[in-house]
């Protein structure tokens, strides 16, 4: 009796694995795919998929099996799509960030695993199980941002300026390129702070930023410094070009509107000073406070003006 029921028992248990592996591969939270690695390009065809990996990627059932498993790939993808099958196959896991391409042509960020499966008798395939990890990538960019730039205007913060002005510092005295630097400071922002309170003085900050940020060049770096004052790294820069774009600054501020409590005809100035390397300091922090005393130079004279050392 043993020896007559045991194949029917194998039989049975192997029917109620392949029940459970497809319960798990329909109702699995991740894209379950199933590839045939084996093509005469070596680029694996998609040949089963649950229903979260064909409607995350966009298609059909019926449209996304048979499509060779490259058309959802990026094109650093692609070019890797063969090197990393071989990898698959010759029995090495791969596990890998990547990015996959919907049928309408947006992209998202995927984490990708995937493993060699040796059926009896049959061809080797390869089981692929991918995550959507767009929320993680995003607090991963908010987490970056909010490290190296003001949480109020969204320019560099004061520890990014530094390093910058730095780095710029080294590289124009490899090179012996000039360097400019201004600081800016809003004249008379005490007073709005004082009269109209500090959610005013915030919104003028934030549209002060915005000017800033519209009159420099792509090479240049706009950084809050502290309070109402603003730095701007101007790498390769004369003095005698500083000055001209400084004047142009201080015109566009001067001209521009700003809000407050709905008066969008305010008017601001701002006082600037400027410091070069290497005509008036050689390091860093020289160079800062070079253009810190240029900027209270213009101050005392009466400020909405533009000073050198």
């Amino acid at each position: 009796m043993v020896l007559t029921s045991k194949p029917t028992m194998l039989n049975e248990n192997r029917k109620t694995k392949d029940q459970y592996f497809k319960v798990f591969f329909e109702q699995s939270g991740s894209c379950c795919m199933i590839l045939d690695p084996n093509t005469p390009d070596g680029i694996p065809v998609i040949i089963d998929a649950n229903k979260i990996a064909y409607e995350t990627h966009g298609y059909t059932r019926d449209e996304f099996i048979g499509r060779p498993i490259a058309d959802v790939d990026d094109e650093e993808g692609k070019k890797m799509c063969f090197e990393r099958t071989q990898h698959i196959l010759s029995g090495k896991p791969l596990r890998i960030e990547n990015i996959h391409v919907r049928k309408d042509g947006t992209t998202f960020p995927v984490m990708i695993y995937a493993d060699r499966v040796d059926i009896k008798g049959e061809p080797p395939l390869i089981f692929t199980t991918e995550h959507d990890i767009s929320t993680r990538k995003q607090m991963e960019d908010d987490l970056k941002h909010m490290a190296t730039h003001d949480s109020l205007t969204g320019l560099y913060n004061r520890r990014v300026l530094e390093e910058r002005l730095n780095d710029e510092v080294i590289r124009a005295t490899r090179y012996n390129h000039p360097l400019s630097v201004f600081m800016l400071d809003i004249d008379h922002f005490k007073p709005i702070n004082d009269r109209y309170g500090h959610h005013i003085g915030d919104s003028i900050l934030q549209d002060f930023s915005k000017v800033l940020e519209g009159s420099i060049r792509n090479s240049d770096y706009a950084a809050r410094y502290g309070g109402e004052e603003f730095i701007i790294i101007l790498p390769e820069t004369s003095l005698s070009k500083a000055e001209e774009m400084a004047e142009r600054l201080r015109k566009q501020i001067e001209e521009n509107s700003f809000s407050i409590e709905g008066n969008k005809n305010h008017k601001l100035t701002t006082s600037i000073g400027i410091a070069t390397f290497p005509e008036h300091a050689q390091t860093d922090q020289d160079l800062l406070e070079a253009a810190d005393s240029a900027m209270y130079t213009a101050k005392k004279a009466g400020r909405n003006q533009v000073k050198k050392p």
